[in-house]
């Protein structure tokens, strides 16, 4: 639901059940791979040569991964489903669908028509912003954020006269039910101060 992983995995086993049933158990890592095992597919090839006289595969294709929800966070649980077994001796072993962790990070929006106008030489670096017709752009369809403009201020890099002077934005911030879930990158601006 809250979309798909790059799932590295680092190591598999293979554990005795009672009346000669196995359970293989398939640890996932996102950071500390090992084996060479940097796939769901590598590790499907891997299970075949772990126990030399059975053959049992781990099939991926309709593996889902998931976390718990959509909210920004550093090692969030991540639940795996859908891995099963195919081979010969797939009906000895059950498999034991694993858990990892991975980052959800803070979506970047931009700030697209914002304006900072000209001006006559005053003497200060001030500069007058415009967010008449100001979009966000790079939310998700159906989020809910929006640009905050109250408290922003812009102000040039120095005071004196010259045409397209950079214009620094700060102050802007999101507002919105998902505003979380987003980093807002200030515009880049430029302007012009006239000679009086």
């Amino acid at each position: 639901k809250w979309g798909k992983l790059d799932i590295v995995l680092h190591s598999i086993a293979f554990a005795p059940k009672a009346l000669g049933v196995k359970t293989l158990i398939a640890h996932v890592d996102e950071l500390r791979p090992v084996h060479n095992l940097m796939s769901m597919t590598d590790l499907a090839a891997a299970l075949s040569g772990v126990v030399v006289t059975d053959t049992a595969t781990l099939v991926t294709s309709g593996a889902t991964a998931t976390f718990a929800d959509k909210a920004v966070g550093n090692g969030k649980t991540v639940t795996l489903a859908g891995l099963t077994l195919a081979g010969g001796d797939a009906g000895n072993y059950s498999l034991t669908q694993p858990t990892t962790t991975a980052h959800i990070t803070a979506k970047a929006l931009t700030v697209a028509n914002a304006r900072a106008l000209d001006k006559i030489y005053d003497g200060s670096t001030v500069a007058t912003l415009s967010f008449a017709t100001a979009q966000l752009t790079g939310a998700l369809p159906g989020e809910t954020v929006t640009l905050v403009t109250t408290g922003a201020t812009g102000a040039f890099a120095d005071a004196n006269a010259g045409e397209g002077k950079p214009v620094t934005v700060s102050g802007l911030s999101l507002g919105g039910a998902d505003a979380a879930g987003y980093a807002l990158t200030p515009p880049s601006l430029t302007a012009t101060i006239s000679r009086r």
